[in-house]
């Protein structure tokens, strides 16, 4: 058992973020960088008119990474969803996920930058 260094709750062992505030410090599987880093997932759909594809990224994200990843996912998906059929169902769903997924990690990693530059 580990204790985390943002909010001092308990990590169990093996596990690699904290359960409380889904932060840990380790490397962004996006740029490679060794930073503090919140887990994460993001999807996009692009529908065409007959088939569609999706793109999913689930992983541990840096701060820089983060915002990158959610631009790009939710301007692929607001641009590109709408040209067929599922699209037109699924595309309103992962814009509404990936805002509920990015707020709490950006506000998570902001703190903890905030609590690292005082």
């Amino acid at each position: 058992m580990s204790q985390c260094p943002f909010c001092s709750a308990t990590i169990p062992e093996g596990q690699v973020s904290c359960p409380r505030c889904h932060l840990a410090l380790g490397r962004c599987e996006e740029c490679g960088s060794h930073a503090a880093v919140a887990l994460v997932v993001l999807k996009a759909n692009i529908s065409y008119i007959v088939r569609r594809r999706e793109r999913t990224f689930e992983g541990f994200a840096c701060l820089r990474c983060l915002n990158r990843l959610f631009g790009r996912f939710e301007s692929q998906t607001l641009l590109g969803t709408w040209w067929g059929a599922v699209g037109l169902f699924k595309g309103p769903v992962f814009l509404v996920l990936n805002v509920i997924e990015y707020v709490p990690a950006l506000i998570r990693l902001l703190r903890q930058r905030g609590r690292a530059g005082a």
